[in-house]
């Protein structure tokens, strides 16, 4: 059996800048994204063997925290003096950090 308890929960930002100046010859534009991603899931598992004589049970419960944290940043200056020339300068830069962390508990009896 495997449940999900309190479900996947995501979040994320964009953001967004454009401008221009000097009528087209000076135009930056600049990008941002944020994510941030969880989960929590859990599993539950129970055997149960008879033989002739006895009977033995194994409970196990694995549990995990998985996250996922992402920046991303895209920057661009466009420069355009006059109608022969054009420079253009971009950067673009990202970030992730993700971390598992997993559990798991078990337990064996005979009878």
């Amino acid at each position: 059996m495997h449940q999900q308890e309190n479900g996947p929960k995501f979040e994320s930002l964009t953001l967004h800048y454009a401008n221009t100046w000097n009528g087209i010859a000076d135009h930056p534009t600049t990008n941002y994204q944020y994510s941030h991603y969880l989960t929590n899931p859990i599993s539950t598992t129970r055997i149960v063997q008879a033989g002739s004589s006895d009977i033995y049970t194994k409970d196990q419960q694995n549990t995990s925290t998985n996250e996922q944290m992402q920046h991303w940043v895209l920057a661009s200056y466009d420069f355009n003096p006059n109608a022969r020339s054009a420079f253009n300068l971009n950067f673009h830069g990202s970030s992730t950090v993700a971390q598992d962390d997993f559990r798991s508990v078990a337990s064996g009896h005979f009878y």
